[in-house]
């Protein structure tokens, strides 16, 4: 019968091993002191570069700490002709003081939801539709009103969220919604679905373009998404996708996309609110195609010189459209494909030279390059550029997870 270990026993093996928290935090400490040697060094030889006076205005000190605070001052502007090098320069993001937020009030889903259909458009439509009704040999006194269109419109949500496979089935004895049935007769319904109009009969661009049909609400949505809401400095520019299966000269296949079939939207976002949109009618449509690039340029514009910073994916970002951002005093930041116009020639070559969790970086100016390898090389590009040797900003986070530290 073994006897229990006496306590020296215990002791020793304690001893013996190390945890593994402390060695993290033996590394971590050595990590940064390391990092801010080097972050002094890297600050005397841009001041020695660009000439920076000793009487100075700029406080260089909060560079030394995790910058929680905004900070206020531009820092040394590099040409964007310059050549890229891999000597990174710090750039200071400037300040942002646009007013932001929301900026009407509002006490309840329901005077949201009037906020973008006021009677005033509804009023417009019902005048177009029964002009329509009327155009297609209905009797004189047909017609309709804006509030029976706001029904008719809530009654399209109802049946979007409880789904018939048969629009009959919404007045059907078994089956039947009683929001629905008791707001119309199914023969209404059915008229207003058919006579329903939302642009002008004597409008050319109804039948020319094929958004025609829907440009006035199209025009009034955009205007109303701007007003009520204004964004703060985060803004994300992306695709989306409007799932339908029909016959439309606009409708679009992306395969890797969850919803694969339907129309494409370019979308301008801020906090989970659509600031602007564009819907992209793509080279079938008889008119000019409008690239990713241009789409993102058009739905930022009204948004310039207030250093916002505009996120994207490799689908939009390029050298070109960043620097024309920058023209503009907005920022911009993403992933980038390797075969850009402008980017670093080295970006090509390092599929073979890097190995996991290893990470370069480029600057030229105030764009900076990064090439990262994870399962596989991640290529970004930026004009919000922070030293990768500092324990806050851009590069640096993404330096810290290259090398297994948390953050």
């Amino acid at each position: 019968m073994s006897s229990a270990p006496s306590d020296s026993q215990r002791r020793s093996k304690r001893k013996a091993s190390t945890p593994l928290l402390l060695q993290e935090e033996q590394a971590g400490l050595q990590l940064q002191q390391q990092e801010e040697k080097d972050l002094q060094r890297a600050l005397k030889a841009s001041q020695e570069e660009f000439d920076v006076e000793e009487e100075s205005d700029e406080d260089l000190s909060i560079l030394e700490h995790d910058d929680e605070e905004e900070e206020k001052e531009e820092g040394p502007t590099l040409s964007l002709d310059s050549t890229w090098k891999q000597e990174i320069y710090q750039v200071v993001l400037p300040p942002f003081k646009a007013l932001s937020g929301p900026q009407v009030p509002f006490s309840d889903p329901l005077d949201l939801l009037h906020l973008f259909l006021p009677y005033s458009l509804l009023a417009l439509i019902a005048t177009n539709t029964t002009a329509y009704a009327h155009s297609k040999g209905t009797s004189s006194d047909w017609g309709t009103t804006p509030d029976e269109l706001f029904v008719f419109i809530a009654a399209h949500i109802c049946m979007g969220i409880c789904v018939y496979p048969q629009v009959h089935m919404y007045w059907s004895q078994e089956y039947h919604l009683p929001f629905i049935s008791q707001c119309f007769s199914r023969n209404r319904f059915m008229e207003l679905l058919r006579y329903f109009h939302i642009a002008p009969l004597n409008e050319s661009s109804a039948t020319s373009s094929p958004l025609g049909k829907v440009q006035l609400l199209l025009d009034f949505l955009a205007v109303s998404f701007a007003s009520f809401y204004k964004p703060d400095r985060e803004l994300t520019v992306d695709e989306a996708m409007v799932g339908f299966k029909g016959r439309s000269t606009l409708k679009q296949y992306i395969p890797n996309k969850s919803t694969k079939w339907g129309y494409k939207i370019w979308c301008l976002c801020n906090h989970n609110y659509t600031l602007a949109f564009k819907v992209c009618e793509g080279a079938r449509s008889g008119n000019e195609s409008v690239t990713a690039a241009e789409a993102a340029l058009e739905l930022v514009r009204p948004y310039h010189n207030h250093n916002r910073i505009l996120y994207m994916d490799r689908l939009f970002t390029s050298p070109n459209l960043l620097a024309t951002l920058l023209e503009n005093k907005t920022r911009g930041c993403g992933t980038v494909r390797n075969n850009r116009v402008g980017l670093p020639e080295e970006f090509k070559r390092k599929e073979k030279e890097m190995k996991s969790g290893e990470m370069e970086c480029w600057q030229k100016g105030n764009m900076g390059a990064l090439v990262w390898k994870d399962r596989r090389l991640v290529y970004m590009l930026t004009t919000y550029v922070y030293h990768p040797k500092r324990r806050s900003g851009f590069f640096a986070r993404i330096a810290r997870r290259s090398r297994g530290c948390p953050g």
